[in-house]
């Protein structure tokens, strides 16, 4: 009787499911609470550290920031949604390529960066940043990705915004359409020359001079 009940036993071991076993949870559209002014010089956020809960443990598991719709916000800067120019996002949001010479982060990539990198989150809403008129829409480019251009006037100027890198299928508007400021244009993505969702801004003065978009922006808003 013995001997049966240990062999019994034996042939149930390779069956038995660890009591820690866990899965990752299902997408969550909560907010990551607020992170501290980030700017690096390399594409890519940190993970966030979520804990798993079941009825009898807790585990913890690494998620990437891509993992939740909208993701963290960063006081890299404030925005006023009372300006007649704005940023591209209603509140501030981690920084993770700034304007200028850097270290290629890819064979292919260049070393001088025309443009700032947003990271808040892939799905995050893009915004116009001023009023104008849509001069080109991309559906897609090898290094652009999918991406928007709109034309402005700004002191008599003329002015052009970039947002690249959004999601197929999210562009809300068309060729030659006139935008107004803190229109919703598309949402932040992943196409393109890209190492991971991210907005890819530029402004180029007279259409054609590319300048640094965090200090442009940063003596007009709110001015």
């Amino acid at each position: 009787m013995v001997f049966a009940a240990l062999a019994a036993g034996l042939l149930a071991a390779p069956y038995l499911i660890p009591a820690n076993a866990t899965t990752l949870p299902e997408p969550s559209s909560e907010t990551v609470p607020s992170a501290e002014p980030q700017v690096v010089s390399a594409a890519g956020t940190d993970a966030a550290l979520t804990a798993i809960e079941r009825d009898s443990y807790t585990a913890t598991a690494f998620v990437p920031d891509d993992y939740f719709p909208y993701s963290k916000t960063a006081s890299t800067f404030v925005n006023d949604p009372n300006s007649p120019i704005q940023w591209p996002f209603t509140r501030g949001v981690p920084i993770v390529s700034g304007f200028g010479p850097r270290v290629a982060p890819c064979d292919i990539c260049s070393t001088f960066h025309k443009a700032v990198d947003f990271a808040p989150g892939a799905g995050t809403p893009i915004q116009a940043i001023a009023d104008g008129v849509v001069s080109a829409v991309n559906s897609i480019s090898w290094e652009l990705g999918v991406h928007i251009r709109i034309d402005h006037v700004v002191d008599g100027q003329k002015v052009s915004s970039l947002y690249a890198h959004m999601q197929e299928g999210t562009v809300t508007v068309a060729l030659g359409e006139a935008v107004t400021v803190g229109q919703i244009i598309g949402r932040v993505g992943n196409t393109g020359l890209s190492m991971g969702p991210h907005l890819h801004f530029e402004i180029l003065l007279d259409g054609v001079h590319p300048t640094d978009p965090y200090a442009w922006l940063t003596a007009r808003v709110g001015s």
